[in-house]
């Protein structure tokens, strides 16, 4: 679930920032509200067809009279042998402790990793400006941060393989430093080509 929901928001960012640009050239200023606007319409329609949908459903049969709600408190002999099957299950393989951490850390990374964003998003009308980009343009070569780290979630969602291993983590964030020192310095060389 996690990892489609970092597909799934990464994508439509990404998605937007290719695009943006172009919507702005194509169709003026006005339409950064066109697309929220959009949406907010198909949400409004897909919630009352969704509602119509339920209403019009009806319970099999074999469903009425199922219990439904938490385990009773003298289960039956087979509910008995469920539960205790599902408290032996081991749900995750890692340490408690060691899992702990790697969320402490998460927390960190992620707040590293919006403050990253951020900064991306402020500095991209002044590189625009000083490679003389377009808006279409600019959407194009500053979007390309954005399909990486797109392509990042997608390959993470497929590989498990990085789970609770430190050194992944050093890994990306140093990455991450060497990404934007290398992008700061080409930009400020492109910039003094073309002043």
């Amino acid at each position: 679930m996690v990892g489609i929901y970092n597909v799934v928001w990464a994508g439509t960012g990404a998605l937007a920032d290719f695009t943006g640009g172009m919507m702005l050239d194509k169709l003026g200023l006005r339409s950064i509200f066109y697309v929220p606007a959009a949406i907010m319409f198909g949400q409004v329609v897909i919630t009352f067809w969704l509602a119509r949908r339920v209403r019009s459903c009806s319970v099999p049969e074999s469903l009425v009279g199922e219990r439904v709600g938490p385990p009773h408190p003298n289960p039956l002999p087979e509910e008995r042998e469920n539960q205790s099957a599902l408290a032996t299950t081991e749900l995750n393989p890692r340490p408690i402790s060691r899992a702990q951490w790697f969320l402490r850390m998460a927390w960190l990374a992620n707040a590293f990793a919006y403050i990253a964003l951020n900064t991306v998003i402020a500095v991209v009308p002044d590189v625009a400006n000083k490679l003389g980009l377009s808006a279409t343009l600019a959407g194009f070569c500053c979007s390309v941060w954005w399909l990486a780290r797109f392509a990042a979630f997608f390959g993470l969602w497929a590989w498990s393989g990085w789970h609770y291993r430190f050194r992944w983590l050093l890994t990306a964030y140093l990455a991450l430093l060497a990404v934007f020192a290398f992008a700061q310095e080409s930009l400020v060389e492109a910039a003094k080509h073309l002043a």
